[in-house]
C-alpha cells in the first residue's frame, strides 16, 4: 500500500513537472514569436533575437541583402519620434531615414542598455544565430553593420562590463585577454539554454517595468543654457554629456571593450564591411551658452561642470574611437557636426525624452551615416568642436 502511494505521487509529480515544461515552452514562444509586434511599446522586454522579424525597415531579412544598425537604444530608436506614432509602418529612427535615402532595408539590432560587449558582440551574435531557438528564422548576414557608438553612456556601460559581468578591475594586466576570452566564449557563443531562458527573462523585465518607482530627479539643478536660432534657451539640467567624470586613461580602458569586439565581429562577420559612429551626446549636440553645465554622472563624479569641457572631451574621445576604428579595420563617421548643424535653429531632443533624439535629431543623424555613404561628405575626420564653440 505504501509503495503503491509513492509510485502514484512520484507520477503526479512527473505529471505535474511534464505539463508546467510544456505550458512554459509553448506559452513562451507564443509570447516571444507574435508578442513584438503587439507590444511594440515594450520592445525592450523581448530578446532582439524576436525583434528583427516585425520591423517595418526590414521587411524580409531572411532573402533580402540589408543594413544592419546596432548600439543601444538609440540604435533601437527611443524617443519622442517613435512614441509619436499612431502605427507600427511608420519611420521613427535614423535606420528608416537611412534606407530612404540609400533604397536598402535597414535592420536595427540594438537595445536599450547596450555597451561596446552587446552591440558588437552579444546582439549581432543572438540575432544572426536566431534559428537555433527553433521559433526564429535566420536572417541573412548583413552586407554592412553599422555600430552606433554614444558617447553618452558607452564609455560607462563598457567599465560596468569590466567590473560586473568580468569582475575584475581596471588595471588587471591581463585585462584585454580577458574581454577577448568572455567575448569569444561567452557573448559570441550563446546555446539553448539562453533560448529557453528568453521567456523567463522577458517576464522578469515586464515586471521590473510595472513595479519600478518612477524616476527620481536628484536636486533640482539649474537648467542648461544653448544657443539656438540666435537666442539663449533653457533646457533641463543633468543631461548626458561626454564622460566627464572618467579620465583619458579610463576612457582608453573603457574602449578596449569596443576594440576586442571590433576584431570579434570581423572574425565573425570576414565579408561585412563595419562602420563605427560616434553619435553625440546631449550636451555635446548644442552650443552651450551657460559657463557651467549640470550633467547626469555615472561614476559619483560632479554633476556641476565648466561648460568648455564638454566640447573638449567630445573632442578627445572622438580621437580615441577613430583610432580604435582605424586599427579594427572599420570605417569612421564622427555625426557630431551633423547635430550641431540641425540644433543651429531647432531642439533635437525631447521635450519628453530628453535622453534621445526626437525626428529632428534622428533625421539629421540618418542623413549624416547616409551622406558618408553616398560620397556626399567624407565624415572619417574628428571635427574640433571646442575650436568652434
Amino acid at each position: 500500500m505504501a509503495r503503491s502511494r509513492v509510485r502514484n505521487l512520484a507520477a503526479n509529480l512527473l505529471l505535474l513537472t511534464v505539463t508546467l515544461v510544456v505550458t512554459y515552452v509553448v506559452a513562451g514562444a507564443l509570447f516571444l514569436r507574435f508578442g513584438p509586434p503587439l507590444m511594440p511599446g515594450l520592445i525592450n522586454v523581448f530578446p532582439v533575437a524576436a525583434n528583427v522579424w516585425w520591423q517595418a525597415s526590414a521587411p524580409d531579412p531572411a532573402h533580402q541583402d540589408y543594413i544592419a544598425i546596432a548600439g543601444d537604444s538609440y540604435a533601437a530608436g527611443y524617443g519622442d519620434w517613435r512614441a509619436a506614432r499612431s502605427r507600427s509602418d511608420q519611420p521613427f529612427h535614423a535606420g528608416d531615414i537611412l534606407g530612404a535615402r540609400l533604397g536598402k532595408p535597414v535592420l536595427a539590432i540594438g537595445q536599450a542598455g547596450a555597451g561596446s560587449a552587446e552591440g558588437l558582440v552579444l546582439f549581432p551574435a543572438r540575432v544572426l544565430d536566431a534559428d537555433r531557438c527553433l521559433i526564429f528564422g535566420k536572417p541573412r548576414v548583413p552586407r554592412q553593420i553599422v555600430v552606433l557608438f554614444y558617447e553618452g553612456n558607452d564609455l560607462n556601460d563598457n567599465l560596468g562590463y569590466i567590473r560586473k559581468v568580468l569582475q575584475t578591475r581596471l588595471d588587471d594586466p591581463k585585462l584585454g585577454e580577458r574581454i577577448a576570452r568572455h567575448l569569444g566564449n561567452d557573448y559570441g557563443d550563446a546555446g539553448l539554454g539562453t533560448c529557453l531562458g528568453y521567456f523567463a527573462s522577458s517576464l522578469r523585465s515586464m515586471w521590473r517595468i510595472l513595479v519600478r518607482d518612477p524616476d527620481e530627479v536628484r536636486g533640482a539643478g539649474e537648467p542648461n543654457q544653448v544657443t539656438i536660432g540666435g537666442k539663449t534657451l533653457a533646457i533641463p539640467p543633468h543631461l548626458q554629456g561626454p564622460a566627464l567624470e572618467l579620465s583619458e586613461q579610463e576612457m582608453a580602458i573603457a574602449l578596449t571593450v569596443t576594440s576586442r569586439g571590433l576584431d570579434w565581429l570581423h572574425r565573425a562577420l570576414p565579408q561585412t564591411a563595419v562602420s563605427i559612429v560616434l553619435v553625440p551626446s546631449v550636451l555635446s549636440s548644442y552650443r552651450l551658452a551657460g559657463e557651467s553645465v549640470t550633467m547626469q554622472t555615472y561614476q559619483n563624479g560632479e554633476r556641476i561642470q565648466p561648460a568648455r569641457r564638454v566640447a573638449e572631451a567630445s573632442d578627445r574621445i572622438c580621437v580615441l574611437l577613430r583610432a580604435v576604428a582605424q586599427r579594427g579595420g572599420a570605417s569612421f563617421i564622427d555625426a557630431r557636426p551633423a547635430l550641431r548643424r540641425a540644433s543651429r535653429d531647432q531642439i533635437v531632443h525631447g521635450p519628453r525624452d530628453w535622453a534621445h533624439f526626437n525626428q529632428a535629431g534622428y533625421t539629421a543623424l540618418g542623413d549624416a551615416i547616409a551622406d558618408v555613404m553616398t560620397g556626399t561628405s567624407s565624415g572619417g575626420e574628428c571635427a574640433r568642436l571646442a575650436a568652434s564653440d
